[in-house]
């Protein structure tokens, strides 16, 4: 009898799950249900809507338990970075605050005169984005000290919903990873930084992967998985070797490798690379590139006037429309969060040619270029920090089904790239699951039953688009 894992994959966007059964030698995926994530705006700030998002968890539990009788366990990721504070009573504070969020505006400079950048960089060896954990916190002690005089714990996205479930107050290792706040070398929390800026000591303990945190409902096992979406998309990435690629897709594109180690050269700073957690442990030295944000703003805006326009119509106009020869900075601060993301491309573009896009195949084209042109050029410079000559690039998540921008990145690099599983998330997270109820000895045995289980397709570079 096969037995189900239920994995929870919380995104910045939106939600889904995914049951997976194993029959001994293949996972089989069914998707169980999707739900939007909605931010709400409380005083003025844009923040997370647990409430509902718990609401949604439990509905898809329940779900998923009327599908299986034997559902072994439930894994959650989401994205990293944000977190909520829980009270000395074991209540959430306030909603938590949306990285897009103003707070943390001009925060980074005033930690920087608190202690260097470098040093920051030296304890953590994180890349610097103005919204990491640690200005978020910096942000609420200048700007809401209130809050942080009555936490008690900080606990990452992830965790805070295992927490409401099963009453486990921990942080696991990937999801650390990503607060600017942990220390690789020590594999701790760094004191060091949470003392010089005069944090409180609200940092739970840190768990690895595939720990089993307690009960839902008695009988259901919640198990602490590689909470940090990007880790559970590439634990379920079958890399061929370490000189191929990962490419996650989505929101974000996260371009990187995986190493046993994390790297401490310089250029990783100057480059403004970052070592994350792996499942089993180790590290990936990455690289957030925006991804298909900038396309799905775009897409709302445009479904104003024609709500039937899809994904797939995009691509196919964009494939139809000509280039304009020229890439956009995709991260540029003008495209974060504006009101209007269609006009807000087109004034780039005004700002750094003379030709501009007039058709939505134009811009949508110009944008996905650009995003293969930054997976390019961020790969150059893993090549740099690492030595390494890279065989390939393995691509996963939902920009994977983007066959044009696929396409565009094999070429741009001139290198083959290797599709699927679409899911990579669940995947990653139901293995973390089978890991911890003794299915797999290790990630590499649940790689070998991803091999096994899924198709993969294979753009080679030189193909016209």
């Amino acid at each position: 009898m096969m037995r189900g894992f239920l994995a929870i994959d919380i995104g910045a966007s939106g939600g889904k799950a995914f049951l997976g059964r194993y029959d001994g030698k293949k996972l089989y995926l069914e998707e169980i249900q999707r739900f939007e994530n909605i931010p709400v705006v409380v005083d003025d700030h844009m923040r997370w809507n647990v409430d509902d998002l718990l609401k949604k968890i439990v509905q898809v539990i329940d779900v998923a338990t009327h599908k299986e009788s034997d559902l072994a366990s439930i894994g959650i990721d989401t994205w990293g970075v944000d977190f909520g504070l829980i009270d000395r009573n074991g209540r959430l504070i306030e909603m938590p605050y949306h990285y897009r969020d103003s707070i943390t505006e001009n925060i980074m400079d005033r930690v920087f005169e608190i202690i260097p950048k470098e040093e920051i960089f030296r304890l953590t060896l994180t890349h610097f984005l103005s919204f990491n954990t640690l200005y978020q916190l910096m942000a609420l002690k200048e700007k809401k000290p209130d809050v942080l005089e009555k936490a008690k714990y900080l606990l990452m996205m992830p965790n805070l919903f295992t927490y409401l479930l099963v009453g486990q107050k921990a942080c696991e290792f990937t999801i650390a990873t990503t607060t600017q706040l942990y220390n690789p070398i020590e594999r701790d929390w760094s004191k060091e930084i949470i003392d010089i800026l005069g944090l409180p000591g609200i940092f739970p303990d840190i768990l690895q992967p595939s720990i089993i945190l307690g009960k839902f409902h008695k009988n259901v096992d919640v198990v602490n998985v590689a909470t940090h979406d990007t880790a559970s998309a590439v634990a379920g990435t079958p890399l061929r070797n370490n000189n191929w690629i990962f490419v996650s897709t989505g929101t974000w594109f996260l371009v990187g490798i995986e190493s046993d180690k994390p790297f401490s050269d310089r250029k990783v700073m100057d480059l403004n690379f970052t070592n994350e957690g792996s499942v089993n442990g180790g590290f990936r030295l990455l690289k957030n590139v925006t991804g298909l944000w900038i396309v799905q703003r775009c897409l709302k805006s445009w479904r104003e006037k024609d709500p039937a326009l899809s994904y797939d119509a995009l691509e196919r106009m964009a494939r139809e429309s000509r280039s304009l020869g020229y890439v956009i900075d995709t991260n540029d601060p003008t495209l974060t969060n504006p009101k209007d993301m269609p006009e807000a491309v087109i004034e780039l573009c005004r700002k750094t040619k003379k030709t501009i896009p007039t058709t939505i195949g134009e811009i949508v084209r110009v944008v996905l270029e650009s995003i293969a042109y930054r997976v390019k050029q961020t790969i150059d410079e893993l090549a740099v920090i690492t030595g390494r000559n890279f065989e390939g690039i393995h691509m996963v998540g939902g920009g994977t089904k983007n066959a044009l921008l696929c396409q565009m990145i094999s070429n741009a690099t001139d290198l083959p790239v290797v599709v699927g599983p679409i899911e990579a998330t669940s995947v990653g997270n139901i293995l973390s699951q089978m890991i911890a109820k003794r299915e797999f000895i290790d990630i590499e045995e649940g790689r070998e039953c991803v091999r096994r289980s899924f198709e993969f397709k294979t753009y080679y570079p030189g193909t016209f688009v």
